[in-house]
């Protein structure tokens, strides 16, 4: 992309809009052009800019968002956090003007309950979404720059060669690196003998419930310490590109740390009024072979445990998006969806978008879901907080962007970790039925696991 010629389109959008909106406080701008290298700008992978917020990546699907710098942030607390950051964004988009194509994008994500958050999430809200100041969008060959900065910003007569400068100097930061605990000399922390029996008087005493009818499901999760070495961000990313394109793989910063994960499982997608959600849930490791790996497969549709957790899953979603998505439609057998290391059933579950509603009313329903709380919801929380020895902060919490006009996608943030320079720590869960046994809920965390650690150059 020619920066002197996208900084001069941008600064005179921007100019335009700000002396046609006399009473707006933002403006946002865009400038469109075709790429010729690969769709993950290779910046990515050599760089870790210090002013990089959040990365939202589907490789698969050539789709890809890279934002700098923030022109506000909408966050939310407690109960109604959704509802809060809904507001904020609502208003502010009242006082921005839009020139260009395209809606202004809220980068972001939630908690997977409501705070106080303990340690190592003191830093993170119960909500937050953020309009980057730079925003870019990769779809296939097509490259999109949006910018937003202040009204008064936007009225500059020097404004074109600031954005030229600024441009220019994100391109020169290369040599600065961010970097977090993994790599060569660095120390796995698995949990010794006492975290093991917990888990298996947490996942035994679970089990124990459910077959008394207690309730049907609960998801227990647990996390594991890496500290020592350094690794550089960029790199920890684009491995996880590189052994997972199937996955949304997502970065997100608060501070000096960085929420990082490659996540299966979508949360929503609202796009024109279309509706796309995924059933997810019910899991197996991948073979060795091709013989081997559609062995398990099979073994896989033909566990009882495992297809009664799914379904469990699917019948929830589509009870629980009654009146905000009508036209529901759902295969009636679950299909396999395979990822590098572990295969999953996966039901595809599509409707339209209820006249009014947008995606954060979809949030407020379908957070969090048995796939990662379980079932019923509300007993399967008190479970959760009653039996997990670790605070989930925002693992296993939507993240991901919307807009103003009510679009917007969320992935569940699991195989995920909070990285930072004195330790990264990695989270990983299992769904707990009548039969499960704490033995093999063990090694589906540790298969859980495994895309950080490769992407962290940890050895498990």
């Amino acid at each position: 992309m020619n920066i002197e010629h996208m900084a001069k389109a941008l600064a005179k959008q921007a100019g335009q809009a700000a002396r046609a909106h006399p009473e707006c406080r933002l403006v946002t701008v865009s400038h469109s052009s075709s790429v010729q290298e690969p769709w993950l700008p290779s910046a990515l992978v050599r760089s870790g800019a210090l002013e990089l917020e959040f990365v939202f990546l589907k490789p698969a699907a050539r789709f890809g968002l890279m934002a700098w710098g923030r022109a506000a942030t909408a966050r939310g607390a407690g109960a109604d956090r959704v509802d809060e950051v809904r507001a904020a964004v609502r208003e502010t988009a009242r006082t921005t003007a839009v020139a260009g194509d395209g809606q202004p994008r809220w980068l972001g994500g939630f908690a997977f309950t409501a705070g106080p958050h303990g340690q190592p999430w003191q830093e993170w809200p119960d909500a937050e979404l953020r309009l980057p100041r730079w925003l870019l969008e990769w779809s296939g060959d097509a490259l999109r720059v949006q910018l937003t900065l202040s009204a008064t910003e936007a009225l500059r007569p020097d404004l074109e060669r600031r954005l030229a400068q600024e441009a220019n100097r994100s391109r020169q930061d290369h040599a600065v690196q961010i970097l977090v605990s993994g790599g060569a000399g660095s120390r796995l922390w698995p949990g010794g003998q006492r975290e093991r029996e917990d888990w298996n008087q947490a996942v035994s005493q679970t089990a124990a419930d459910i077959r008394a009818g207690h309730y049907v499901k609960a998801v227990l999760a647990r996390s594991v310490r890496i500290t020592g070495g350094g690794v550089p961000l960029a790199e920890v990313i684009g491995r996880l590109v590189a052994l997972f394109p199937e996955a949304y793989v997502f970065a997100m910063r608060q501070g000096s740390q960085w929420f990082v994960g490659a996540t299966p499982e979508r949360l929503v997608t609202v796009a024109g009024g279309g509706v796309s959600m995924d059933g997810l849930a019910g899991s197996i490791a991948r073979g060795r072979t091709a013989e081997e790996d559609e062995r398990l497969a099979q073994e896989l549709r033909a566990s009882e445990k495992n297809r009664a957790e799914h379904r469990a899953v699917v019948d929830w979603i589509v009870e629980a998006i009654q009146g905000v998505v009508t036209d529901v439609t759902c295969p009636a057998q679950p299909q396999i969806r395979r990822l590098a290391n572990v295969q999953h059933l996966y039901t595809p579950i599509r409707g339209r978008l209820a006249t009014g509603a947008s995606v954060f009313d979809l949030l407020v329903r379908l957070h969090p879901t048995p796939a990662v709380a379980g079932v019923p919801r509300a007993q399967a929380l008190k479970v959760i907080a009653r039996r997990e020895t670790f605070h989930r902060g925002w693992y296993a919490g939507p993240i991901g962007w919307a807009a103003p006009n009510g679009d917007g996608e969320f992935a569940v943030a699991l195989r995920s970790g909070l990285l930072s320079a004195s330790a990264s720590i990695l989270f990983a869960g299992a769904g707990i039925m009548g039969d499960s046994h704490p033995d093999s809920e063990w090694a589906e965390t540790i298969w859980k696991l495994e895309p950080m650690l490769r992407a962290l150059g940890v050895s498990s």
